[in-house]
């Protein structure tokens, strides 16, 4: 694991040890864990383990089945190797295919929503996801040729935004980074995730992708749950570390009753 100290902004907070929000902002009581018919992966870069912004930890925090290992160029996890290789999964790359090798398979999208994976229908689809900054990530790619033979799954944006969840009303803007709502046209997604600045607008938050995934494959509840839940977690970790708070502040509200209405 990483033993680089994490000294960025909000690194002199005392933190809850396991949600790793300001104590007093803790969101642990409020987590509730739910089932899907998919599993998830995480092969972190190793900065990724120590920043208490992570968003990859919220995908475990909603399917506790959720695994995750270091990536390293040249140590590769056997473990790793050995899940993917499972005949008990269907391995999925979820990554943008404009960086895709050209021996890169592609997983229509199509396929995704009507859960055609394989010819073995009894194989778990298995989402593995990259999680480190979209220039980490990359480089995690290009430098894995394990991953260079996985069917790769790539969201296009206007598949990203998805019609508001059931009594989560939409703002005037249609999502709360939107500047136009006269614009029509969608191709342009704004993240939600206003702890870290993203080199460009459509680069989203690990979470928010394998919400979307969820979603798309049939899991609407689990996928509803995660996107709910990450906007808890992006509205209390600000309370802890920023004087302006850009989240939603009735994201728990809209989390329980949800919770609520599906229990």
């Amino acid at each position: 694991m990483s033993t680089r100290p994490f000294n960025a902004r909000g690194s002199g907070v005392e933190r809850c040890e396991y949600c790793r929000i300001d104590i007093k902002h803790c969101i642990c009581e409020l987590l509730k864990p739910q089932t899907a018919d998919a599993s998830f992966v995480l092969l972190m870069f190793d900065d990724e383990v120590l920043k208490p912004s992570n968003t990859g930890r919220l995908i475990a925090d909603v399917l506790p089945d959720t695994q995750a290992f270091l990536w390293d160029r040249t140590q590769i996890s056997p473990e790793f190797i050995s899940l993917i290789n499972s005949p008990k999964y269907q391995p999925i790359l979820v990554f943008p295919d404009e960086y895709a090798l050209d021996e890169q398979p592609l997983l229509p999208v199509e396929k995704l929503r009507d859960r055609c994976f394989t010819e073995e229908s009894s194989a778990r689809p298995l989402f593995i996801m990259l999680d480190a900054t979209w220039r980490q990530a990359r480089k995690m790619y290009r430098k894995s040729p394990y991953l260079h033979n996985i069917p790769m799954l790539s969201i296009p944006a206007e598949l990203m935004a998805k019609e508001p969840i059931a009594d989560k009303p939409q703002s005037k803007t249609g999502s709360s980074d939107s500047s136009d709502s006269s614009d029509s046209s969608d191709s342009i997604i704004a993240s939600r995730y206003h702890v870290r600045t993203a080199s460009k607008e459509q680069q989203l938050a690990t979470a928010e992708v394998a919400a979307r995934v969820l979603q798309l494959s049939q899991n609407t509840q689990a996928g509803d749950v995660l996107a709910l839940w990450f906007d808890v977690f992006s509205y209390r970790y600000q309370c802890g570390v920023k004087q302006t708070n850009s989240g939603d502040a009735k994201a728990v509200e809209h989390y329980l009753s949800y919770l609520d209405k599906t229990s």
